[in-house]
């Protein structure tokens, strides 16, 4: 079991020496999960970002290139809503501020569509920023579906979700009992 868990983090650690140009879409699978390792809420996520940020050449990479990299990731990893507003910025012209507010929209249109792809989708069509990273990183779109799913299991607002549709069938289902045993004594 040992030389298990020795493998796994050698994996990990020639993982993150990899440049941005060196992934391909398959490897955003394993940067997804680098992100997300051991972290189960939205504030573990978030304190283990700027680690893992430093760490991750091709995170480091981004971080550097695009000023509002951390911001974005930042605020999607939080998975908290906010009111999304389209962003017309270049990707390279985006600021701190802007990169929260597309953080902001991903979360919101990953629970809009109550789907990881979809949303992530949806999200690139309305920023035009996130379309150009997406092009010029397609690693990037597989790892943001990735943390998509995790954003959704582990939200607030996934939970009220799973609790209100829950609530509304058992409603439902106690109606339709009701109804049935009124038209059979009849």
């Amino acid at each position: 079991k040992r030389r298990l868990n020795e493998a796994g983090e050698v994996a990990v650690y020639f993982h993150r020496l990899v440049p941005l140009e060196g992934l391909i879409e398959e490897d955003g699978k394993a940067l997804a999960d680098d992100l997300l390792f051991g972290s189960r809420t939205p504030k573990q996520r978030l304190e283990r970002l700027p680690e893992v940020m430093k760490r991750n050449a091709a995170l480091a990479e981004l971080k550097k290139k695009y000023e509002g990299f951390e911001a974005l990731m930042r605020r999607f990893l939080s998975g908290s809503l906010g009111l999304s507003c389209e962003i017309k910025t270049k990707l390279i012209c985006i600021t701190e501020k802007e990169g929260k507010q597309l953080g902001k929209n991903g979360v919101a249109a990953v629970e809009s569509m109550n789907l990881a792809e979809s949303g992530i989708n949806q999200w690139k069509l309305q920023n035009k920023a996130m379309r150009e990273l997406f092009e010029k990183h397609p690693v990037l779109e597989v790892a943001f579906v990735e943390m998509a799913h995790e954003v959704i299991r582990t939200a607030p607002w996934g939970l009220m979700w799973r609790v209100g549709l829950g609530s509304v069938l058992s409603v439902v289902d106690i109606i339709t009992d009701v109804n049935v045993m009124l038209n059979f004594r009849a």
